[in-house]
């Protein structure tokens, strides 16, 4: 259907412009659709597109004098499957009203437009075809054959075309482009024109006289079908069932710009918690969790590098700034050996390069955060940056309410992100960017938390033919964070640091279609400060400790092939190799055997010198996922990895602070291990349009911290004391729904998912619940989300989703004793046996666009949303008080308890 679409903008758009109300005659007998659209066409100023096996076989006897030539379309198509759309005034596009529906959205009438006028730019400014010479005859390869390489890019947005194709017409022959959008051709010495096109984009001829080997980057006008502002793969409508791949999602962000957000800010986190088989503990909690795993075990990635924290503002802002996102992609079933070091996930986002051609400026103003963005060229075609930041003033608000405690407090984050790309030729590039931020929150001059990254990033890419490509990627990143109780006698400071220098050269080797391996290696070195506590003030009693350092060294070697033995079956295998090493300077505490681990109960010390290893980790991690067609629109996937981690995030909250701790494997705390398996069923409906998928999943983890009850976990140099070790598994089903495509397009997705833990220690001071299974913090059984946009009109659209989940596990009193019989102690549950309330919210944004005019310098929009529209008073937790001679009283703490409106103005130049 694409390809109907790009002939018609194509090859007729000189005949697009005629006269108005044009009649049509014709009396046929027994002919065909196809004989008698051939005669309309030669006979008056019309076209008509349409795949041949999309028309009916039997033939027709019909006739009409001088009738509207709409009207004597729609009588050709009567009693047939089919109808027709006209582009502009006579060119009729005839397919099935499903195929149309899809292909016919607001956006192919938006880039019409500007497909229109971007034409009539081209005949006016290239009344011929651009010739360039390569070389000269001077400096010919004696071989007589020539490489010719170079990227197929969009001119308006400069992103790379993958699977463009670029045929020769003298010599019959041609390729595509990578998924780099790189392309490579070997020619013999001469002149030759060039046709380069890609979906949803205008054909554009190249003549080139080429004598040696060279590079040639092409751009590409948009055309009429402009399905999305930013994809985040290249892929085929119906890849949820041809792909090897199980438990992946993705979102572009246009789709994330039109959720409704909290404070009105487009939020890649938050929109992943939409999404089936993803939570996470309540408003304000930072991080993810995914399938019944801790916020710890996702690997979130920004260009390479992961991030230990991806939130700000205690979880109301994600780390990732919208406006600067290239490529997301959430793997939560099978995760390809090129990635490791979690248990749960992988959440990797590629930051976009900045435009090799014009400068561009993009930003949004809201009532409590602003953004801004500039990319441009350095080097025209050959050099870019892309600079964007964001920062937020929302102490206002905080002003505004009249609780005193609340006006005391504050909230502030800034981030920024940089990148930096130069090409040396078409088979060599290299980026640089960082990202750095820092956050702090300040309650009531009662507890301060302030918490910082900064983040660097190198990358070269090398490409060494069609098929071999390699890419080295260098990452150093810290991540420092203090708590501070300000004031009285007690008053102190806490701070701790997390760092790491990563290393992974990668190579891609594809020797044909059905083929497409990953190999390398990965080095991380980790240097973690527990933490030193400081007294704050001159009445403060606190005595200063410090915790001692840890170092660990993490290695990996990789290989993953994915390989597509025929149309129904395809394979994802990968294996991969991990071996951890923890290292001194350090000192080892032994304690005695069938003993918990006390201080009374400390019988040694091992003290190791700087670099001396301590202990050592590793093990094999294979990694399968196998898609198996039952028919050309619904296929079975199975999948199986082992994972291993061997650093954790050590915090007994049930959601993760600032200030938590990152531990790094020892002898007392060695890796968690996890068996992950997954089987799914992937149906699609109506010409793809509906996409179904049922997905069920096991997780077995191995050697898995848990907590004593009131563990203390700050500036410990004995933590192994707070912590125990158990097992976990995690099992549950998701089944989703979606519309891709259409004015009405979203998604309905129920996930049912249990969370489970067991700690069996030798004795029962290291048991937890008597030794028996136990639901986790992140244990929500039902979760229920329904996200649902609607295209009003060319400009404007709306968005609804609806929420609905389990209230998390928590512990209360059962009873009491007294003491002296004067002194009430509350005797608790067992952990996690009982529940807060259940969760549900509704948000709505409303989304205005600019206008349409091409040449408009300055392009803006209006996005108003509200957050809780029925004002839900959800719980984030419930805690127990208790006056003189009460019972225990339960309180419910929310975070946002009313409806909560932003407005956000959008603007790019």
């Amino acid at each position: 259907m694409r390809k109907i679409l790009l002939w018609c903008c194509v090859l007729m758009l000189p005949s697009l412009l005629h006269a108005q109300n044009l009649t049509v005659s014709g009396d046929y007998d027994n002919q065909s659709l196809q004989q008698i659209f051939n005669d309309l066409s030669s006979r008056y100023p019309v076209s008509f597109f349409y795949k041949k096996e999309d028309l009916p076989s039997k033939k027709t006897t019909i006739s009409f004098e001088n009738q509207p030539i709409n009207a004597a379309v729609q009588q050709l198509l009567d009693n047939t499957n089919l109808t027709f759309a006209t582009y502009r005034e006579y060119a009729f596009i005839v397919a099935s009203k499903a195929e149309l529906d899809r292909e016919f959205t607001q956006e192919f009438y938006v880039a019409q437009e500007k497909a229109m006028l971007d034409a009539a730019k081209i005949k006016d400014t290239e009344k011929e075809i651009p010739l360039t010479t390569i070389g000269s005859a001077n400096t010919m390869n004696q071989s007589g054959t020539a490489m010719l390489s170079g990227y197929i890019l969009g001119v308006d947005n400069d992103e790379t075309q993958i699977g463009a194709t670029i045929f020769v017409k003298e010599l019959n022959k041609g390729t595509s482009s990578d998924v780099n959008g790189r392309y490579e051709i070997e020619l013999p010495i001469g002149t030759y024109t060039l046709a380069i096109k890609s979906i949803g984009y205008l054909e554009n001829l190249q003549q080139i006289t080429i004598y040696q080997d060279g590079t040639l980057d092409i751009g590409l006008y948009r055309e009429a079908v402009d399905l999305t502002e930013i994809v985040v793969e290249g892929e085929a409508l119906d890849a949820n069932v041809k792909s090897s791949q199980i438990g992946v999602e993705k979102l572009s962000t246009k789709e994330i710009k039109k959720l409704p957000a909290f404070m009105g800010e487009a939020d890649v986190v938050k929109s992943l918690i939409l999404l089936p088989g993803v939570s996470n503990v309540g408003e304000g909690a930072g991080g993810f969790n995914v399938r019944g795993g801790t916020v710890d075990q996702n690997l979130i990635m920004q260009d390479g590098g992961f991030v230990f924290n991806s939130s700000h503002v205690l979880g109301f802002f994600s780390t990732f700034n919208a406006d600067m996102v290239k490529n997301l992609t959430l793997y939560k079933g099978n995760i390809p050996a090129q990635y490791g070091g979690r248990l749960s996930s992988v959440l990797d986002v590629e930051m976009k390069d900045g435009n090799y051609h014009k400068f561009i400026g993009k930003g949004g103003i809201g009532l409590i955060a602003t953004r801004l963005s500039f990319e441009g060229p350095i080097q025209k075609g050959k050099s870019s940056f892309i600079i964007g930041g964001r920062s937020t003033y929302s102490d206002w608000i905080l002003q505004a309410i009249n609780i005193p405690e609340v006006q005391n407090s504050s909230a502030f984050f800034y981030d920024v992100n940089a990148k930096f790309t130069q090409k040396f030729d078409d088979n060599s590039k290299i980026s640089l960017s960082t990202y750095l931020s820092q956050d702090r929150f300040k309650f009531n001059n009662e507890f301060e938390f302030d918490w910082a990254t900064q983040m660097v990033n190198g990358e070269w890419t090398q490409f060494y033919s069609s098929e071999l490509s390699s890419s080295l990627n260098v990452v150093y990143s810290k991540y420092s964070s203090t708590l501070a109780d300000p004031e009285g006698n007690q008053a102190f400071s806490v701070d701790n640091a997390s760092e790491y220098v990563k290393v992974k050269p990668n190579f891609v080797y594809n020797p044909n279609a059905n083929h497409n391996i990953n190999a390398g290696v990965e080095g991380i070195y980790y240097i973690i400060n527990p933490g030193s506590l400081t007294p704050v003030g001159e009445v403060s009693s606190i005595l200063p400790r410090n915790a001692e350092a840890e170092q660990g060294l993490e290695l990996a070697a990789y290989l993953n092939d994915e390989i597509i033995v025929n149309d129904d079956i395809s394979i994802s295998a990968g294996l991969r190799y991990s071996f951890y090493q923890n290292r001194g300077a350090g000192m080892v505490f032994q304690y005695a055997d069938g003993q918990p681990k006390t201080l009374d109960n400390l019988i040694d010390t091992t003290t190791y010198g700087s670099g001396e290893a301590i202990v050592n980790y590793g093990g094999l991690e294979p990694r399968v996922s196998v898609k198996i067609g039952t028919s050309l629109n619904s296929s079975i996937k199975l999948s199986y990895n082992r994972t291993r981690q061997y650093i954790n995030l050590i915090s007994n909250t049930a959601a993760a602070t600032p200030i938590d701790v990152w531990q790094l494997s020892n002898p007392h705390v060695p890796p968690q291990v996890a068996d992950n398996y997954s089987i799914g069923y992937f149906l699609n409906l109506q010409d793809n349009i509906y996409e179904t998928s049922l997905e069920l999943y096991y997780r077995d983890i191995q050697q898995l911290v848990e907590y004593r009850d009131l563990a203390d976990l700050l500036v410990n140099n004995h933590i192994e004391t707070e912590l125990l070790i158990g097992e976990g598994r995690a099992y549950g089903a998701e089944l989703s729904l979606r519309r891709k495509i259409g004015r009405l397009n979203g998604w309905i997705s129920y996930t049912y998912s249990r969370s489970q833990r067991k700690v069996q220690g030798e004795t029962l001071d290291e048991s937890v619940n008597l030794g028996e299974w136990f639901p986790s913090n992140y244990d929500k059984p039902h979760d229920l989300t329904l996200v649902t946009t609607y295209q009003i009109s060319r400009r404007s659209s709306v968005t609804f989703n609806f929420t609905y989940n389990t209230g998390r596990p928590t512990s209360a009193p059962v009873g009491k004793y007294a003491v002296d019989n004067a002194l009430n102690i509350p005797n608790y549950s067992y952990r996690n046996q009982f529940r807060i309330p259940d969760y549900h919210r509704l948000d709505v944004s409303y989304t205005l666009d600019t206008g349409y005019k091409k040449e408009k310098a300055w392009e803006s929009s209006w996005t108003f949303s509200i957050y809780n529209l029925y004002g839900r008073r959800n719980a984030y937790s419930v805690y127990f008080t208790q006056q003189p001679f009460q019972n225990p009283k339960a309180n419910r703490l929310s975070v946002i308890g009313s409806a909560f409106p932003a407005l956000t103005y959008n603007f790019k130049f």
